[in-house]
């Protein structure tokens, strides 16, 4: 009898090692992107099959590690809070270099927790480096201003309790000392120095965990288990 149970253990240890195999291609559908800021950390999950394009374009900046130390520029409470224009480097402002315009590949709504493409007034298809976080539902304004704004992403879990935290730091006109691009400039205090710049301090892809590692785990566990079914006591 116990011949038999083992003989079942194994079977079914292998079977689900053979079922296991099978899932390794889709183990993650989307891109997860780890944006680490002054005021925490959060995940976006990217559009990868949606919008192709913006994804790819912004993943090129990702992997060359121009975000990093980039700022957030403009913040509009109840509507948007912007970055991926500039970053700071020995406490002095740089313009991120931009790529070559992305297509516009609108569809997917601006409501409240996604992240799109900032692009210039009047030009669908000028999209390059920016981004910006959308705070509430601006659907009904921007999916049809200048072509739709593209939406590539959305925060997950919590994630928009941090967004919410630098959205709330106040905005001043910085105009006369930066440029016409920072007339929404979030300031932890009035003094325009770097210390009060509300800081993206990376953005990461995070890693895929190893189908096989799992798969580790997983037969781990099931051993485990049917470990302690077979030392269960016999009844009548």
């Amino acid at each position: 009898m116990r011949t038999l149970k083992k003989n079942a253990f194994w079977v079914g240890v292998s079977l689900y090692a053979f079922l296991s195999l099978l899932t390794i291609p889709t183990l993650r559908a989307a891109t997860l992107v780890d944006f680490s800021t002054t005021f925490g950390g959060f995940e976006v999950q990217l559009y990868d099959d949606q919008t192709p394009i913006t994804v790819s374009n912004f993943l090129s900046y990702v992997d060359a590690g121009l975000y990093d130390h980039s700022i957030i520029h403009r913040s509009i409470p109840g509507f948007i809070l912007q970055g991926g224009g500039y970053d700071l480097s020995s406490s002095q402002l740089y313009t991120i270099p931009p790529g070559s315009p992305i297509q516009n590949e609108p569809g997917i709504s601006n409501v409240r927790g996604t992240i799109a493409m900032a692009k210039l007034g009047g030009d669908p298809n000028s999209a390059t480096c920016q981004w910006f976080f959308n705070l509430a539902d601006n659907s009904s304004n921007l999916d049809y201003q200048n072509g739709g704004f593209t939406v590539f992403g959305r925060v997950l879990g919590n994630g928009m309790d941090v967004v919410d935290a630098m959205a709330a730091v106040p905005a001043y006109d910085a105009t006369p000392q930066l440029g016409s691009a920072f007339s929404n400039l979030p300031l932890l205090n009035p003094l325009l120095t770097a210390n009060n710049l509300v800081m993206i301090n990376s953005v990461t892809v995070v890693p895929e965990p190893s189908s096989y590692a799992l798969f580790g785990l997983g037969a781990l566990a099931l051993m485990v288990a049917c470990r302690r079914k077979l030392l269960q006591p016999a009844h009548a």
